[in-house]
């Protein structure tokens, strides 16, 4: 009986060796590669000469989607800069209109004798006020950049 032929894709040497092992020990042929560009040549070699893989086993596929991420955003931001679009501009604008919209409440907190980031992040939470992603909880690292951002805006 021929064995299934596999295609492990690793690029953790020992995790490849281990994998490797198992395979083998459940009579599968296995052929081994580092990276998914490796992997990519490896399929359409084995497809050119007429053979399949009964299996492929991707485990640095990771590794692939990594660049092909950074190429579209690195494609995205040209684009939009090509547009005359100032980068995050847009989002830091938003930040520092919310952080003027929770000012006086900011305010009311802290004359109610709550003065420490921790606890104006419970008080928000607790007055159900929304955080400026969305959230129904504030955390004390968000209420210190509301802070730095109502302290830089005045």
């Amino acid at each position: 009986m021929v064995a299934k032929r596999v295609l492990l894709v690793e690029e953790d040497p020992d995790v490849r060796e281990m994998l490797t092992f198992v395979m083998r020990d459940e009579g599968y042929a296995v052929d081994v590669v580092a990276t998914a560009t490796e992997a990519m040549e490896r399929l359409r070699a084995h497809r050119y000469a007429g053979h399949r893989y009964a299996l492929v086993i991707i485990a640095a596929i990771g590794e692939l989607e990594a660049g092909l991420i950074s190429t579209r955003t690195e494609a995205a931001l040209s684009a939009a800069k090509r547009r005359g679009h100032a980068s995050g501009e847009i989002r830091r604008q938003k930040a520092r209109n919310r952080a003027q919209e929770i000012a006086p409440l900011i305010a009311d907190i802290r004359a109610g004798g709550i003065t420490h980031e921790s606890g104006i992040a419970r008080e928000l939470t607790r007055r159900k006020i929304p955080t400026p992603r969305g959230s129904s909880k504030w955390t004390c690292v968000q209420v210190q950049r509301l802070l730095k951002s109502l302290a830089a805006s005045s």
